[in-house]
């Protein structure tokens, strides 16, 4: 091999100084990339990104990492920042917000994180999910949690609700303080068990059983997991392409075996439960999930009629079903122990409001003879904006990812290409003073007087088509409260 300077090694100091040029120069140019857009943005404080590691901090959150660079960019409606050198929109206008959730939803209606169902088999659900597969589960699953469907599991969700206030009653027996977080996790633990898969996970009897254990693991990942889901955030297509297995063995193996083996208990017995396994068979079996019309919120009746002259787009394998019954799980025990846990915490710290809801409580027990009844329960409005309160000010997701999937035109005349990121900073929006008054206050007022639910600024369960089902389950406990702005935003 001919020499370019005689020396061997003085070619490879060149070498490595011109691919080090070369990647600098590489570099500025990727920082440029709003710059030659006119769109305001932050450079990165780190190698590469902006806070990317401000996210394994011990006592950070992520919605605090966000919420830092949020105030920088004020008052820029829209702004830029670079995640791994991924140009990125942070999204601060709750109008913007509604734009890309909701009337141009054609334009954004992905989450932008790679699913690889054959290495990853749990993740053929509807969060990692895009395109015409997405819409054809989406639309599938839009009854699991209407309001007939919700009837149907009330007794289910008692009973753990009647070993919820023994555990209770036994811990305060024993003195001392009583960590309300770990216990409700076991609570909703043995709900989502009983509700979903039809069994008793015992997590309230047996903190270590082994539901809680793999719950637990699930939401405690390690830091190599952490790393994996940074790296797949900023640069999803290397991501799926180098194949990187994301999930947790164990934990996947358990959920996996679990939901086989409770559906092929309910095909050899013909067993019949009102639980999600349920509806996910008659699904499978038929094709769809029974439900009466009136069930349905207006935006879910809208997504159906949109989507009735589709063909289906999927096949209804156990694998699928599978994926739907862990999201189910995983989505729903730790983010409503969390919500309730700080609707307590929040009502502790608030006699006033305390005494209020429990004056409501009392008196709805009373006119239904004694009993919490499914009926009773939709009536306690008061409540539900104690709930929603905290919801603003402790969201369960701190951030919404979104991905354009065809290039969109702001009315500035900003060009967004196919392909480019945006961030939707829930917890930075929710605690606002431009959108909520007094932001660290807990007032529950709020929402019972209908003036907080505003449009693109209170998202605790998403907004528009991809809104999390749980808007449904809250929503239909709540009677479809005439007080609540059902946009779907």
């Amino acid at each position: 091999m001919p020499s370019l300077t005689g020396c061997l090694c003085l070619d490879w100091v060149l070498c490595l100084v011109a691919l080090v040029t070369i990647g600098y120069l590489w570099v500025q140019k990727r920082y440029r990339y709003f710059a030659d857009l006119g769109v305001p943005y932050l450079l990165p404080e780190s190698f590469l990104s902006n806070n990317l590691f401000g996210a394994f901090m011990p006592d950070t959150t992520v919605g605090e990492v966000y919420d830092s660079m949020y105030k920088q960019l004020a008052p820029h409606p829209y702004a830029g920042f670079f995640h791994l050198l991924s140009p990125t929109y942070l999204i601060r206008d709750p109008e913007l917000v509604t734009k890309f959730l909701v009337t141009e939803f054609g334009h954004f209606n992905d989450h932008g994180l790679p699913a690889d169902e054959e290495l990853n088999p749990l993740e053929g659900n509807l969060f990692f999910l895009g395109g015409p597969k997405w819409r054809a589960l989406r639309r599938k699953l839009t009854p699991t949690f209407t309001s007939g469907k919700l009837k149907w599991m009330f007794d289910l969700i008692r009973e753990c609700g009647d070993r919820l206030i023994e555990t209770l009653d036994t811990e305060q027996a024993k003195g001392g303080h009583v960590e309300m977080k770990e216990i409700l996790a076991r609570f909703t633990t043995d709900v989502i068990g009983s509700c979903a898969f039809g069994l008793d996970s015992e997590a309230m009897k047996d903190p270590d059983s082994e539901f809680r254990r793999m719950g637990r693991k699930f939401f405690n990942p390690s830091l190599v997991l952490k790393i994996k889901t940074v790296f797949r955030f900023a640069v999803p297509r290397l991501y799926k392409m180098l194949k990187i297995k994301s999930g947790q063995p164990d934990v996947e193996q358990f959920f996996s075996s679990i939901i086989k083996q409770t559906i092929d208990h309910r095909l050899k017995t013909g067993q019949k439960r009102n639980d999600l396994v349920q509806l996910l068979l008659q699904l499978r079996e038929t094709g769809s999930i029974e439900y009466e019309q009136d069930e349905l919120a207006l935006e879910d009746k809208e997504l159906q009629s949109e989507l009735n002259d589709e063909p289906d787009q999927i096949k209804f394998t156990d694998g699928l079903l599978t994926a739907q019954a862990f999201v189910f799980f995983v989505a729903g025990f730790e983010t409503t122990a969390s919500a309730i846990s700080y609707s307590l915490y929040l009502m502790a710290r608030h006699k006033e409001v305390q005494d209020r809801a429990r004056y409501e409580v009392r008196e709805r027990k009373l006119i239904s003879g004694g009993e919490i009844t499914y009926e009773a329960l939709r009536s306690m409005t008061y409540l539900e904006s104690c709930i929603d309160e905290a919801l603003r000010i402790y969201p369960p997701i701190h951030l919404l990812p979104r991905i354009c999937t065809k290039d969109f035109t702001m009315d500035d005349g900003t060009l967004i290409k196919k392909g480019q990121r945006l961030i939707i900073p829930i917890y930075s929006l929710h605690r606002d003073p431009k959108n909520f008054p007094d932001p660290e206050e807990f007032r529950p007022e709020r929402f019972a007087q209908g003036t907080a639910r505003k449009s693109g600024a209170y998202l605790p369960f998403g907004d528009g088509p991809r809104t999390c089902m749980g808007t449904n389950t809250n929503r239909n406990l709540a009677g479809l409260n005439p007080l609540r702005n059902t946009n779907t935003v």
